[in-house]
């Protein structure tokens, strides 16, 4: 499935192709099998070995070996990726989720005359702060000497990038704790959907007492609590049904979980959907539901607003933000999904204003203040 970084550069990289802007791609040849070298829907894809930087090797002896490979593959790719940007000689430079890359931002700053445009979108920044019960605090951790190399490094690609965006307010205020001197240049860019995509289909045969969620299954997601919450809400209001759709390490963990809590004829994991599956979804169930105990931004939350159906959400990172009163907010915890669940059933949806809302988090406009600060 496509994580949210992916998804937010394609669609950066299309939109701006469709202005008639000339746009290369240079990403991480993950999996190997991909080809170094293809054109996609009209634009040039160039991939490259992307070792890890040693300095983001964890320290020990049995690291060592790996810690040279990577090394040694690192500097390759480094004078590849630096031989194509001569090539390219390029206006502008928009680096997404800038961690491994650093060293060569480094690199990228002192000798390139294009203009440096970073795209922060969560745990590049987040990794650095304390958690508490996996939700990210406002206290900064402790560092050992490898790790402060590498915020030193961040700090570096920061004061001498032109601009950086963040996909929230939260996210932005995060990097200005973590690097005082960022202040001043950075930008808000939402991350944004095609709202009319979620224009109630046809008679959509909606699916009474049907609970939706999905996402990556993954620990930050919180689909755990959203399993003992519902477990709760059985108890509540019975003949409930809970769909999950997604794919992740957490995914044998959580069947455990549902067949531990004999759920298994309420609570259903389905893998990852192809887009119009997720519509179908949507409109199809009673409830939506963003469970998570991490989230900068929260594309999920509008696709649940987008279809007009009632959202329960966390008060986690970017979520409230993009929330606000339109939907239920709920601490990200057990006991907290089940009161927002409660709220859930007797929520009224203000289809006008909720319409009205969504015109901040349309693609169109998250396309148009990207070009304003690529040409500017």
């Amino acid at each position: 499935m496509r994580g949210g970084v992916q998804t937010v550069a394609s669609q950066i990289a299309y939109g701006m192709k469709n202005k008639n802007y000339i746009v290369h791609v240079l990403t991480n040849k993950y999996p190997r099998f991909l080809k170094k070298e293809e054109v996609i829907s009209g634009i040039k894809v160039s991939r490259y070995p992307h070792p890890v930087d040693r300095i983001f090797v964890n320290s020990g002896f049995k690291h060592f070996v790996f810690s040279m490979w990577s090394q040694l593959f690192f500097n390759h790719s480094l004078r590849l990726i630096d031989q194509r940007v001569n090539e390219l000689n390029p206006d502008v430079i928009n680096v997404h989720f800038p961690t491994h890359q650093l060293r060569y931002l480094r690199k990228l700053t002192s000798n390139n005359k294009a203009k440096i445009v970073l795209s922060f979108h969560g745990h590049e920044v987040t990794r650095w702060f304390q958690e508490k019960d996996g939700v990210v605090t406002n206290v900064l951790r402790k560092l050992i000497s490898d790790e402060k190399i590498v915020l030193n490094e961040l700090k570096l690609a920061v004061n001498n990038c032109d601009s950086f965006t963040t996909c929230s307010s939260w996210l932005l205020a995060k990097i200005h704790m973590l690097i005082p001197s960022s202040i001043g240049k950075g930008f808000v860019i939402h991350n944004g959907v095609e709202v009319s995509r979620f224009k109630e289909c046809d008679n959509p045969k909606i699916i009474n007492n049907q609970i939706f969620s999905f996402g990556r299954l993954e620990y930050d997601k919180g689909f755990d609590l959203l399993i003992c919450a519902f477990k709760e809400m059985l108890i509540h209001k019975p003949g409930l049904s809970l769909v999950i759709a997604g794919s992740g390490s957490e995914h044998s963990r959580l069947k455990r979980m549902i067949e531990d809590l004999s759920l298994t004829e309420y609570v259903f994991i389905i893998k990852w959907q192809k887009p119009n599956k997720i519509l179908e979804l949507l409109n199809t169930s009673s409830i939506v539901v963003v469970p998570s105990r991490r989230e900068s931004f929260g594309i999920t939350v509008l696709e649940g607003l987008s279809s007009l159906k009632p959202v329960v959400a966390t008060t986690v990172g970017g979520i409230p933000e993009i929330l606000q009163n339109y939907g239920i907010l709920v601490s990200p915890t057990v006991n907290g999904i089940v009161e927002g669940l409660k709220s859930a059933f007797n929520f009224t949806m203000n289809e006008k204003e909720i319409r009205n809302h969504l015109k901040e988090f349309e693609l169109s406009k998250m396309l148009k203040k990207y070009e304003s600060i690529f040409i500017t």
